[in-house]
This record gives C-alpha cells, sequence and structure tokens, in this order.
C-alpha cells in the first residue's frame, strides 16, 4: 500500500519545482547573454545573414520571399514555382523550409527579419537544449551550461548565421534535444518521450536531409548504447521492445515528413543529381569534404582563414569548425569520472566515427559507406 508523503516531503517537493524552473529560465537567460554576443546587431534591425556568394543572398531569399507572398495572397502553399528555368515543383525541389514552423514567421513580418529572428532563436535553443542534456546526465548546473554555451558558440553552429544556412542551424539546435529526449525515453524510462522524440525527428528531417542522415545515424547507435551498454540503465529495460519502440517513433516522424518527402522522391529523377547528370558522381558528393589538415581549425579559428580568406582545398568555406581549447579541455577531464567513463568514451568514439566520415574522399574509410548506405549517392 503506498504510504502518503510526510509533511517534510511534501514541503521538499513543493520548493524543488520552482527551483527547478528558475534553474532552467537562469540557464536560458544565460544562453541569450551568450547569443547576445554575436547577434547584438539584431538590436538594431539588422539582418544576420548575407554576402555576395552566400546561398541566402542567392537563392534562399527569393525562394522564401515568394512561398511568403504567395501564402499570404491565396492562402495556400505554392505548387510550382515559374521563374526558375522553366519552372520547378516548389515542394518537389526544395525551396526552404517549407513545413517547418520557421516559415509561419513569414506570414507575419518582413520574410528578412523573419529568416534572421528564426536562425536567432535556434541559436539560443542549441545552448539550452544542451544545457538541458547535460542535466538529464546528471551533471551540476554550472557545468551543464558551460556545456550549453560552448556548443552554441562552436564555430560550426555559430557560423551557419552569416551564409544564412538556417536549415543546418535548426538540425545544429535540434541535436542536443533528439539525444535528449532519446535519453529520458530509454534511461529515465518517461513514455512520453517517444513522442516527442517522434516530433523532433520530423523537425530534423523537415529543417535539412542531408543532416537528418547522419543525425540519425548517430541517434541510432546512442539508442544501442542507451540500451545494452549504458550502466545507469534501468534493469527492466527491455532491449528489443525498447528499440521498437525508438524505430517505430524514428518512423512515425518520418510519415509526419511525407507531405515533404514523398514531393521530393518524385522530383529526383528530374533533378540535376540524377542518374546521368554531371552533378554525380564520387568526386561531386566528396568535394566540399572536410580536408584533414583543416582539424587544426578546432582549436585555431582563422587557420584556413573563412570567406574571401579561405586558402584550403575545398571551393569555397562559409563555415568554420572552430571549439577552443577551454571546450575540449574540459571534455577531457570528463575520462576522469569514473562513474561515467564508459560514456565519454562512447561519445569520444562517436566523435572520431563522424569525423572520419566527415573526411570522405580524403580518405578509404567513407567509401564503403558511400556504396551501400541507401540514398547516400
Amino acid at each position: 500500500m503506498p504510504v502518503p508523503p510526510t509533511s517534510a516531503s511534501s514541503a521538499s517537493h513543493a520548493t524543488s519545482a520552482p527551483a527547478t524552473t528558475t534553474a532552467h529560465l537562469g540557464a536560458l537567460a544565460v544562453c541569450l547573454a551568450a547569443a547576445l554576443l554575436l547577434l547584438w546587431p539584431l538590436l538594431t534591425g539588422q539582418i544576420m545573414f548575407g554576402g555576395g556568394r552566400s546561398d541566402m543572398f542567392i537563392a534562399g531569399y527569393s525562394f522564401r520571399l515568394f512561398g511568403a507572398e504567395w501564402f499570404k495572397e491565396t492562402g495556400s502553399i505554392p505548387q510550382w514555382n515559374p521563374y526558375l528555368f522553366g519552372g520547378l515543383p516548389y515542394i518537389g525541389a526544395m525551396h526552404g523550409d517549407i513545413f517547418y514552423p520557421s516559415a509561419w514567421l513569414r506570414w507575419i513580418m518582413p520574410v528578412d527579419l523573419a529568416i534572421t529572428y528564426a536562425m536567432a532563436l535556434h541559436f539560443v535553443l542549441a545552448g539550452w537544449f544542451m544545457y538541458r542534456l547535460g542535466r538529464s546526465l546528471g551533471l551540476g548546473w554550472g557545468a551543464a551550461v558551460v556545456a550549453g554555451v560552448a556548443y552554441e558558440l562552436t564555430g560550426i553552429v555559430a557560423s551557419q548565421m552569416s551564409p544564412g544556412h538556417d536549415g543546418k542551424l535548426f538540425v545544429s539546435a535540434l541535436t542536443p534535444l533528439s539525444f535528449w529526449v532519446l535519453l529520458a525515453a530509454i534511461r529515465h524510462q518517461k513514455p512520453w518521450a517517444f513522442g516527442v522524440f517522434a516530433i523532433t525527428v520530423a523537425l530534423i528531417i523537415l529543417g535539412h536531409y542531408h543532416m537528418a542522415y547522419f543525425l540519425l545515424l548517430a541517434l541510432g547507435l546512442w539508442a544501442l548504447y542507451l540500451v545494452f551498454w549504458d550502466p545507469q540503465r534501468p534493469a527492466e529495460v527491455k532491449p528489443l521492445p525498447t528499440l521498437a519502440l525508438a524505430a517505430g517513433a524514428v518512423a512515425l516522424g518520418l510519415g509526419i515528413t511525407a507531405l515533404q518527402v514523398m514531393p521530393f522522391f518524385a522530383y529526383i529523377p528530374f533533378s540535376p543529381r540524377a542518374d546521368g547528370a554531371t552533378d554525380l558522381g564520387w568526386e561531386f558528393a566528396t568535394s566540399y569534404a572536410l580536408p584533414p589538415g583543416e582539424v587544426f581549425t578546432l582549436l585555431l579559428p582563422q587557420f584556413n582563414g573563412v570567406l574571401d580568406h579561405y586558402w584550403g582545398t575545398n571551393p569555397i568555406k562559409f563555415h568554420t569548425e572552430y571549439m577552443g581549447a577551454l571546450p575540449l579541455v574540459l571534455a577531457a577531464f570528463a575520462f576522469g569520472d569514473k562513474s561515467r567513463r564508459t560514456m565519454a568514451f562512447t561519445l569520444a568514439g562517436f566523435a572520431l566515427f563522424f569525423l572520419l566520415l566527415s573526411f570522405a574522399g580524403h580518405t578509404p574509410f567513407y567509401r564503403p559507406f558511400y556504396e551501400f548506405m541507401p540514398l547516400l549517392k
């Protein structure tokens, strides 16, 4: 028979919830302040993307402007864009974040500001979601906040603002959220988290297909770790049913995105990257791989230059992989924590695996994945 809580325990529970809420709001405020170190021009009404060669400046802005104007005039999403070549399917040919929630902002405010505010919001969320992941992993408030700020200010996240790579920034923000809810579902046995995971998967796919592909691979490895090797997994976790629930959430997320994915698959045979086209093959697919020498950018942001000062081997470079020495040193201390050493080595293994994938054609490691994983070509 359940024992009713004592008055002392009830009082403790009553005070812990507001304290937790205050801690989370405090972390959000810190992440916002950190973001404003880079985003302060927003306060003067400026936009945060541009440059004569950026994708958003050349094409993305016009795609989104056309879609917003059409929707405000007709109340529907356009099916055809007549202004490119002889016309292109609007949904199937991927005209940006058509079904991602950021599109809603463009219906109520100027398109350039809507694009900027959507990226800025995800910049802050990237840090706060990483903070929440850290707290869920058992980190103290300070350590989790440091993790969040370090993540949102890392080059591969922050530098997506300048070229207007909003889809990449969306998925970067959703990455710690997806790891967090999967952790809540498996380690913490929260059934609702599988539903949130399905919605998160849908948002990831609607955000950026290519990044979604590799993030889902990482999440699959994370699920396997949580089910089979996590020292803190509950004894009642049943591996196969749990993995089936996670796979079902992914399938549900894919189903939600069918309104975008199915037109895209119908368009592929007519794409410039279809069979027989020029933008095809190993050389093209690996032409923007990370050169191994540019790994030094993790420590020195200007090592290989950026934008007009880039001197590396890729055709262009709009971003930086800079992380900084301090986050890397702090990460190294994780291996001294015996209670989390298994997880530290596992995540380090993930990092090495995906770093080797990012080298692509520069090493033989990527070739089997390119040949045998579905749709990777």
